[in-house]
């Protein structure tokens, strides 16, 4: 049997769960807005859309420069709250250690910033698994 040597993840409810991160980054950029009747799950159904567009879909503002402003005050959002309000599911680290053990190459496709995803692995004792 072919064995695959390569393996390339998701990482947003793949790997991990970081709704209540991204929620909470929503929250604080919408509320700053005035954007106050946006639900928790219509934030969710943006989750791996672009920033940009996740608030566009939210609030129906299609300027470029106004979206820009609301996405750098999201990632400043996003350095205090995201990794502490992410979570890997519980089989997450044992598949890939399994993975990595076998002598494959693991890798991450994702509109979540490298250095966050890094980040959490890190602060996990994760480090290097992929």
């Amino acid at each position: 049997m072919k064995r695959y040597t390569t393996y390339i993840f998701d990482f947003d409810y793949t790997l991990v769960d970081s709704s209540r991160g991204i929620v909470t980054c929503f929250r604080h950029v919408l509320g700053n807005h005035g954007h106050t009747g946006v639900t928790d799950t219509e934030i969710k159904r943006t989750i791996g859309k672009t920033l940009e567009e996740s608030f566009s879909i939210l609030t129906g503002i299609t300027e470029a420069g106004t979206l820009a402003d609301y996405k750098r005050e999201y990632v400043k959002a996003a350095d205090v709250h995201m990794t502490a309000n992410t979570f890997f599911f519980p089989e997450t680290i044992e598949v890939l250690e399994a993975l990595k053990s076998q002598g494959a190459v693991l890798g991450i496709v994702s509109t979540k910033f490298r250095y966050r995803i890094l980040d959490l692995f890190e602060k996990t004792g994760h480090d290097g698994l992929v």
